[in-house]
């Protein structure tokens, strides 16, 4: 799968007569770190949630390479967890684990995210910060090619947000079957030294999209915000 290639083709959204996305197209290539900037309403967690699997378009489409995404392929981290709240930590990924043949020990996943001491807790027993790193072990369990994470820093300390770091790096960086991952983030100071590439949206369109000149897009956009 090097090489992938992930397009968002005309995709369109409303929700009842407010539209959020307007035929917006943008592709994402193997190894690179995208931010997604824009104001709150701009469509970033609609634009996320599509290219997730999570939501139906109105109308354009989402694939991979032509084809429509394997749901292994992708990654998600959103505002809600995508947790089971009644079972642990080890029960939530392991359940995943069971439906998408991951084949690393969990207990891999739980030390990288150090979730050892909470792992025979329930979901909704933990603190914020626990349940985003629950939520973000669960994104990136099955090694996906595609992942998509809408604020996934809002609830991260440093210590934590130096596992993220460490995650999207080894991602990306793989020998073979190099990730994408896309970022919905209000957090551009930590995030910036991540990124690739920056893309701006307003009002459901594309305003900036720059690989070369992602420092320059991000300042722009943080001078337009201040």
């Amino acid at each position: 799968m090097s090489g992938t290639v992930f397009i968002v083709e005309k995709i369109s959204k409303a929700f009842g007569p407010q539209p959020v996305l307007r035929e917006l197209s943008v592709s994402f290539n193997a190894g690179e770190c995208t931010l997604l900037l824009g104001a709150n309403g701009a469509g970033k967690s609609t634009m996320l949630r599509i290219c997730s699997g999570l939501l139906r378009p109105d109308s354009g489409r989402v694939a991979v390479d032509g084809k429509r995404p394997v749901p292994s392929f992708i990654g998600y981290a959103g505002h809600l967890p995508l947790l089971y709240g009644a079972l642990t930590v080890e029960e939530n990924l392991a359940l995943l684990a069971q439906l998408g043949g991951v084949t690393t020990p969990l207990s891999e996943h739980l030390s990288r995210w150090e979730l050892e001491v909470c792992r025979n807790r329930q979901i909704n027993e933990l603190s914020q910060g626990q349940r985003s790193r629950a939520a973000l072990a669960r994104a990136f369990l099955q090694q996906p090619r595609f992942i998509f994470l809408d604020e996934p820093s809002s609830a991260l300390d440093e210590h934590a947000f130096g596992l993220l770091r460490d995650a999207i790096a080894e991602c990306r960086n793989a020998v073979s079957d190099a990730a994408s991952v896309v970022i919905a983030t209000h957090d551009i100071t930590r995030m910036r030294p991540l990124a690739s590439r920056a893309i701006v949206l307003n009002s459901g369109c594309i305003a900036a999209d720059s690989c070369d000149a992602k420092d320059q897009v991000i300042a722009q956009y943080m001078e337009a915000n201040r």
